[in-house]
């Protein structure tokens, strides 16, 4: 097992140490539960996903990639910031590029018609590709809340003055943000894969031959 599969494995088992998502009535709901800085302490602070859906990724703020911290962690904060706008671009691009492909790889799939050897090869080229879209798709959809928790987190550093008696506070931030995007990354990568997987499917390549109008 990998670090960043064993980051993952162990941000599934025990998100409530900073956050954690809820389903319910329809609706995400983000939950601060533990989180060690002297004006939410002994708070439960619950922040409602306004607009959210498994399928899309919330814009970001405009000032939410401007670094913070003027410490010895400046650079690790920047590093995740950079790696955490970088990731959100790829899962930005997957969900423009797979859905289109993946309807593409649906339309031409059932006209292909007859029961001979070129049309079970073509017909089972395409079926391998459009697995590999959906599997494409789900993966980064499962990549979504980890990143809309790694917004809200980047945010929360953003928004909070900085203090000599907050230092140990955002460092816990830095590292929870770390390890969302430890995460994300495997998934985001996963669907990457797919991706490139389905779209190596040349659809102009099936013989009008065997094509139904």
């Amino acid at each position: 097992m990998t670090d960043r599969s064993r980051n993952r494995n162990a941000l599934y088992e025990s998100t409530a140490s900073l956050s954690f998502i809820l389903y319910k009535g329809g609706t995400l709901h983000r939950v601060f539960d533990r989180i060690p800085h002297p004006r939410l302490a002994g708070h439960l602070v619950t922040e409602r996903i306004e607009g959210f859906a498994p399928s899309s990724i919330m814009p970001r703020s405009n000032n939410a990639l401007i670094p913070t911290m003027d410490s010895t962690t400046q650079s690790g904060d920047t590093d995740l910031r950079d790696e955490y706008a970088a990731l959100r671009e790829r899962a930005v691009m997957l969900e423009e590029q797979v859905p289109p492909l993946l309807q593409r790889i649906s339309d031409v799939l059932p006209r292909i018609s007859g029961e001979s050897e070129l049309a079970d090869e073509h017909r089972e080229r395409l079926v391998g590709a459009r697995n590999a879209a959906m599997v494409s798709i789900e993966n980064y959809q499962q990549a979504i809340p980890f990143l809309q928790t790694a917004d809200s987190i980047i945010e929360q550093l953003d928004k909070t003055p900085e203090r000599d008696e907050d230092i140990e506070w955002r460092e816990s931030l830095l590292q929870r943000l770390d390890e969302l995007i430890d995460v994300a990354v495997v998934m985001i990568d996963d669907a990457q894969g797919y991706f490139e997987q389905a779209a190596a499917c040349d659809l102009s390549s099936v013989p009008k031959s065997i094509l139904e109008d």
